[in-house]
């Protein structure tokens, strides 16, 4: 769709243990122009500033401004045209006027050397620029959640980092499946970011893990865990945990979930699922889920999150065990932006069947088309070790999410 500018890099699974030296960026300024647009307001016209960038993909890309009387502003690149040149628009009244310089940042470091740009009311807008302005986000590369009636929503969603696939050992029904992992720390702070696994119990898939914003409509609730299932929207399908609340749902298809607010910290945790027997005979079984805490004065503190309900007496994983990084935003694209994703190191341990821990490590995998922030190395235990590279930002200010890395 946008194949001039899609950055498709292929990368190992040892290539990806170390992060890759930034790319040095080269910012040209083609033009800038000066339109009507009724998304600007009242009032207001667009002021678009359109850059030819080479060394970074488009999502990639921090716009720094810095006015000649003012304060710098920074704010991810938000639109492309159909040539991959950044669009970096505003409305503004139609008499401003601006003189500042431009750098571009990348998120896994690199920075532009500054571009002086200046604009007033008697400025030429360029000639033969498309006018089309496509929203930077996910429908770049897939069109899921698309919508022809809103163009910018298209693919907004999400975005996913990486994948770890678990072979299973046996066939067997289960009882239980623990996962051991931890974080350095868990992260309170950027965008919503969502760290999942994914299988399946007699054929009906399903997902469970921890995010750091969970909400419900436009309502928030902080950080916690979630445990969901497909194929339903009976409410007989679930029990929400004391404390904790349900969602039923069709817009990601039919689902059921629960989720638990809190704050899960540092250090070692467990994910544990159960199986029970459906108390009623009618043949099903319930899943159970909860997070226990492992604390560092000894002992453990459990987080009950609820239980979603599966047709057959017995549980089957009838798929892989898959883990997904990513990040998501369904009604603010602005918290899923790859600059938005915080700082962590998150360790995942074998995970347990009944006790048993696998014995083979995953695969890891990086979605084609999708930034490369964080990066997975497997030790000798077969503990993967996921980190956030490069740069992050807060609204505010920059991070560096590696020792070593200097403040461009």
């Amino acid at each position: 769709m946008l194949g001039l500018w899609l950055m498709l890099i292929s990368l190992s699974a040892d290539a990806a243990s170390d992060s890759p030296a930034p790319t040095p960026l080269k910012v040209t300024l083609e033009g800038i122009r000066r339109q009507e647009d009724p998304s600007c307001g009242k009032g207001h016209v667009l002021l678009e500033a359109i850059y030819r960038v080479t060394g970074a993909d488009p999502v990639e890309l921090l716009i720094e401004r810095t006015p000649v009387n003012g304060a710098k502003s920074l704010l991810p690149v938000s639109h492309v045209d159909r040539e991959g040149r950044v669009l970096d628009g505003r409305g503004v009244a139609p008499q401003y006027s601006e003189s500042a310089e431009v750098r571009l940042h990348g998120v896994l470091g690199g920075v532009s050397e500054p571009v002086r740009v200046a604009a007033d009311p008697q400025t030429k807008s360029v000639d033969n620029m498309p006018a089309e302005r496509i929203a930077v986000n996910r429908a770049s590369r897939h069109q899921q959640f698309a919508s022809d009636k809103s163009m910018d929503r298209r693919g907004t969603c999400c975005w996913h980092y990486l994948y770890l696939a678990y072979p299973w050992q046996r066939e067997e029904p289960v009882k239980e499946i623990t996962i051991p992992v931890t974080f350095e720390p868990f992260p309170l702070d950027g965008g919503h970011l969502f760290l999942q696994l994914h299988s399946a119990i007699n054929g009906i898939p399903f997902y469970f893990g921890l995010q750091t914003e969970l909400r419900l409509h436009d309502k928030r609730y902080g950080p916690g865990a979630i445990l969901s299932r497909w194929e339903s929207q009976d409410p007989a399908d679930l029990k929400s945990a004391s404390g904790g609340f349900s969602e039923i749902g069709a817009y990601e298809g039919r689902f059921v979930s629960v989720r638990k607010p809190f704050k899960p910290g540092n250090g070692p945790m467990s994910l544990r699922l159960r199986v029970q027997p459906d108390p009623t005979g009618r043949g099903n079984v319930w899943l159970e889920m909860a997070v226990i805490r492992h604390l560092p004065e000894g002992g453990t503190e459990e987080h009950q999150v609820g239980a979603v309900r599966f047709p057959g007496t017995e549980a089957r994983l009838t798929k892989r065990l898959k883990v997904a990084v990513e990040s998501y935003d369904l009604k603010n694209p602005a918290l899923s932006s790859t600059w938005r994703v915080p700082c962590f190191v998150w360790s995942i341990a074998p995970p347990r069947l009944d006790g048993v821990p696998l014995s083979k490590s995953p695969r890891i995998d990086y979605p084609d088309g999708s930034p490369r922030l964080v990066r997975a190395s497997t030790d000798e235990s077969g503990v993967v070790r996921a980190r956030r590279v490069g740069w992050t930002w807060n609204g505010q200010a920059l991070r560096a999410c590696e020792i070593g890395m200097t403040q461009p």
